[in-house]
């Protein structure tokens, strides 16, 4: 199932996929967390709902809580999911998640959703992926998330900065007033709720609730809380009893930051601190998406969700027989999008006995994102053309691709006598609404067939002649150190052949290569001194130790 299927499914509330979907958020696998973070892209723009965090000392009665404010808030037609945090054990790893059998009538209603998750090796009280799981529970239309945590003590405080509100949940008899002002999860806390106060407990919980009241008032009031917070309530699991107020405070407090402006501020900081997967720097390893003996494909994926994907194609090959080892593009990662390299080991056109193999294994790559963008040079432009509908590509940039290899009057691959046409032809792989820009040398007599033949088998594709560009046609910008500014363009969603052809404009003048093909140009029509002064230009630049081709 691919990313757009899932996220469907999700936002449909379909529960199945919602559980699916929190298991590929916890997994490790690097394959799997690429996935995830596609599908938290995908999702990202959606609907929020109430993120309520709860804590407490273990055994204060959590689980018998959320169940029953849970039926209480499902009963009013309130969707509701609880994502429980379990402790792992130390030695062994292992968790127990019996919060769902401890939920057994929550579990059954309709209206709710319960997801246990090991705490692992994390710290403060959550889940290593509990922030995505909130995102994906509000994707799936819930309007309450309650966030319980393992059990824990006055320093785990994280699960306050997933929240939009933080109760604490205590035992009767736990402690004098002075608990209350200890700095940690106390001080955090914007209801404190006393529990089991019932039976024989109640007069010690009301106790217990009086020296919380008076502790409460020793602390300096927070900007988020309108007079009167935080509060110390009672409250009973077991019988329901002063759970109804509870909510209506949630509620108040709610409506007054919302009102005040205090919500929106948290969100916006909750969502400059999305979930992170592990950097990716150049070097780092791959996932290899298809890793034949002819063809190879590697992905990189950012640190940070994406749903865009930009593809490379090897476009040429000094040492033919070997793959290279480039690490991703850098720029590609840092403007959030994966980066897909595609290779051949031979100057094959990547069509051979693999070729099929790798079609399948790019399909299945690419339902993982919602768009892609494709930079190809030459063999790698065809190659972008020829996989473009596979690849589902909504934008390339051509830079003197070849249209085939059986063109009349291409005389210039001696590959040409094996390439298969059938299936190298672009009429039947190329996607047929792809649009983009061919860029190439308008002096350059078999550049500019190709690119009029590509431009009149796919009219999304616009020309973009670079006079003096040379072969490739953008020889003359990463002459003069343009090639970062090249792939820029290639990265923007809305590249035009005029961003092109005026980034040619503003370094022709000092690209040795530029010079080098004018200069032959006007030898060719007869022009000695045109042609003299332009070779005078390029020397003079090359002596200066003009800039090379970065990347």
């Amino acid at each position: 199932m691919d990313t757009i299927d899932r996220a469907r499914l999700i936002r449909a509330g379909d529960r199945r996929a919602l559980a699916r979907a929190i298991t590929l958020v916890e997994s490790a696998r690097p394959d799997h967390r690429a996935e995830a973070l596609a599908l938290l892209a995908a999702l990202r723009e959606g609907p929020q709902a109430l993120r309520i965090g709860l804590s407490g000392t273990p055994g204060v009665g959590k689980s018998t809580f959320i169940e029953t404010f849970g039926l209480m808030l499902a009963g009013q037609g309130r969707k509701v999911a609880v994502l429980a945090v379990d402790p792992s054990s130390a030695r062994s790893g292992g968790s127990i998640l019996g919060d769902k059998t401890r939920m057994e009538r929550l579990s059954r209603d309709p209206n709710a959703f319960i997801r246990p998750s090991p705490s692992q090796s994390q710290l403060g009280g959550v889940a290593r992926r509990t922030r995505e799981a909130v995102t994906l529970c509000e994707a799936a239309g819930f309007d309450i998330v309650l966030i319980e945590t393992v059990g824990v003590g006055q320093s785990e405080t994280v699960v306050a900065e997933l929240s939009d509100l933080f109760l604490l949940l205590l035992a009767p008899a736990g402690g004098d007033e002075l608990q209350g002002v200890k700095r940690g999860i106390m001080e955090m806390a914007d209801l404190i709720l006393v529990n089991k106060a019932d039976g024989d407990l109640k007069p010690a919980a009301l106790r217990t609730v009086a020296d919380y009241a008076g502790a409460l008032q020793l602390l300096r009031r927070r900007p988020q809380d309108p007079p009167g917070f935080p509060k110390a309530l009672p409250v009973s699991a077991v019988t329901a009893e002063g759970l109804t107020r509870a909510w209506d405070e949630i509620r108040t407090l709610a409506d007054w930051r919302k009102a005040q402006g205090h919500w929106q501020r948290t969100r916006a900081v909750q969502s400059r601190h999305p979930p992170r997967a592990a950097r990716v720097t150049p070097g780092s390893a791959p996932e290899t998406v298809f890793g034949g003996d002819l063809l190879r494909a590697r992905l990189w994926v950012p640190d940070r969700p994406t749903t865009a994907l930009y593809v490379t194609f090897r476009q040429w090959l000094p040492d033919p027989g070997r793959f290279s080892d480039r690490g991703p593009v850098r720029r590609a990662l840092t403007a959030g999008l994966a980066h897909l390299h595609i290779q051949t080991r031979w100057n094959d056109w990547f069509l051979n006995p693999e070729t099929t193999g790798l079609e399948a294994a790019l399909k299945a790559a690419r339902g993982r994102f919602m768009t892609a963008r494709a930079l190809g040079f030459s063999m790698g432009g065809y190659a972008a053309l020829r996989f473009s509908r596979v690849l589902r590509l909504n934008q390339v940039l051509l830079i003197s691709p070849q249209v085939s290899l059986r063109v009349p009057g291409e005389d210039r691959y001696p590959e040409a006598a094996g390439f298969d046409a059938g299936a190298g032809e672009l009429a039947t792989h190329a996607r047929p609404d792809l649009k983009g820009v061919v860029a190439f040398d308008p002096f350059h007599r078999l550049d500019s067939l190709h690119a009029r033949r590509i431009t009149a088998l796919l009219p999304g594709i616009a020309a973009a002649p670079l006079a003096f560009g040379g072969h490739p046609g953008s020889l003359a910008i990463t002459s003069a150190a343009g090639f970062p500014a090249l792939q820029r363009l290639s990265l923007s969603p809305r590249l035009r052949p005029q961003d092109v052809q005026r980034l040619h404009r503003d370094l022709r003048p000092t690209s040795a290569s530029y010079w080098r093909e004018r200069a032959g140009y006007h030898a060719r029509r007869g022009q000695p001194l045109c042609a003299e002064q332009a070779v005078a230009r390029a020397e003079a630049l090359l002596d200066a130790g003009g800039p090379g081709d970065p990347d």
